[in-house]
């Protein structure tokens, strides 16, 4: 129709230099969807990493060992009971990548020597936290280096002869935040379980955390 033809004559004859804005404007917003995606992604990966979890470099981390061993290190020869015997039970979130674990060790002083004092070394994390923790013997329990390094010592208020035994009782959770710089754990999913023996208390100076 003559409608038609001069709608499309009108279409043709269109400035070739608003074309070029056009396009120019169209580039500019998909640049700046790519830029605002980009950054919202590098906000929300600080985010988690920095603000849920505690960010450290490769330098800090090796500080942290170095700090660790010349700090506890003198607790390396310190006899030690042995764990004769656990009981474990643990609830699973594999939705939250967590879980709630209570545990009772059966320990004995299979040494020569009468044992003073116990250390306990917790898995050192952000999300892992230590709720409980009671000995079937009086004593006194030593907080000061829980925080930094999960560390406990617990003075017997009598020392445990050889042969002697006691009972520990503790709680735990794991509770993770997004994820660290290590990525998201994935121990514990809803299609398969593993949980290592290190994310529970331990006896004694442990030098796999030295650098």
């Amino acid at each position: 129709s003559t409608n038609g033809i001069s709608l499309s004559n009108r279409f043709l004859s269109y400035p070739v230099a608003d074309l070029h804005c056009l396009s120019v404007l169209r580039s500019l917003v998909e640049i700046f969807i790519f830029k605002f995606t980009e950054y919202s992604q590098s906000q929300q990966v600080y985010y988690n990493t920095s603000v849920l979890n505690e960010f450290q470099t490769e330098k800090e981390e090796i500080q942290e060992s170095v700090d660790f061993e010349k700090t506890l290190k003198k607790y390396d020869r310190e006899p030690q009971p042995k764990i004769t015997d656990v009981s474990l039970n643990v609830d699973l979130y594999p939705a939250d990548r967590g879980f709630r674990a209570t545990g009772i060790y059966k320990l004995q002083n299979r040494t020569d020597k009468p044992i003073k004092t116990i250390c306990v070394q917790m898995y050192p994390s952000d999300d892992l936290h230590l709720t409980k923790l009671t000995f079937s013997k009086p004593g006194k329990l030593d907080t000061t280096y829980a925080e930094r390094f999960g560390f406990r010592r617990y003075a017997l208020a009598q020392p445990l002869q050889p042969g002697d035994s006691l009972q520990l009782d503790f709680a735990e959770n794991r509770t993770p935040r997004g994820f660290s710089a290590g990525g998201a754990s994935s121990s514990i999913v809803p299609n398969g379980t593993f949980i290592d023996q290190q994310l529970f208390p331990t006896l004694g100076y442990d030098d796999s955390y030295e650098l």
